[in-house]
């Protein structure tokens, strides 16, 4: 009976010790994930079969004696939070080609693009772009686009790069030029502004009371074309709501 009782005791100190060095092993496995791997805002890993890593191979664009073909105007990787297929994923690495209009990621040492069809959202360095298809009706075509504002009167930017070749004595000339096409939202369609006119036009409705605003809080169009669009449209919105 002795032999028994202490038989089960070794057992016990074996299993115990056992759960204690799988629950450290555990423990080691899962700072190592959250630091080397990308995760999502929940739980689940970016490991090597995700569908996230399912694009298709991408080579970097040449660099440009002026401009890039990046956006921002960098060529490298940067940590960005991404929507994709239903799932938020923090920490990957992310470049944008304006140029292509695609989004890059890397797996080993190899870049992708990540599925467009997939991906809905992109937090970016400060940047939050959707992506918008033309079944949406939206009067906008396929692509990316940066959301400066999310109200009902939205505003929008389609920041493009384009690559143009310059031939001289001294051989081919590679440079990038950039564009900003801002769309505000009027009902179900977004309209292309450009200029304080175009904006103002779309909100007639309530042109003394944004006049008197911009005025009061010193917001000029010259300082910053995109904070005047979006104020503008923020407070309209905010207007139309106390009214009803």
């Amino acid at each position: 009976m002795r032999i028994t009782f202490v038989y089960l005791l070794a057992f016990f100190v074996i299993m115990s010790n056992l759960a204690v060095g799988q629950q450290q092993l555990s423990d080691t496995s899962a700072a190592f994930s959250a630091k080397d791997m990308a995760i999502n805002s929940y739980t689940t890993a970016m490991g090597d079969h995700s569908e996230i890593l399912s694009g298709t191979a991408y080579q970097k664009m040449p660099a440009g004696s002026r401009g890039s073909a990046y956006y921002p105007d960098y060529s490298y990787l940067a940590p960005s939070t991404i929507h994709y297929n239903g799932t938020w994923y923090k920490q990957i690495p992310l470049l944008f080609d304006a140029t292509a209009g695609v989004m890059v990621s890397s797996r080993a040492d190899s870049l992708f693009i990540l599925r467009s069809d997939k991906l809905s959202d992109v937090l970016l360095l400060g940047h939050h772009f959707i992506y918008i298809a033309t079944v949406n009706n939206f009067g906008l075509e396929d692509g990316y686009y940066d959301q400066l504002y999310a109200g009902n009167s939205a505003v929008l930017v389609k920041r493009t790069n384009t690559m143009q070749n310059q031939v001289s004595q001294r051989g081919e000339d590679i440079f990038y030029e950039h564009k900003d096409q801002v769309y505000l939202k009027k009902g179900r369609t977004y309209i292309a502004v450009n200029g304080k006119g175009a904006v103002l036009d779309i909100f007639k409705d309530k042109t003394k009371q944004l006049k008197q605003f911009l005025k009061d809080n010193k917001i000029r169009y010259q300082d910053n074309k995109e904070n005047w669009i979006v104020r503008l449209a923020s407070y309209y919105d905010q207007i139309n709501k106390s009214d009803e």
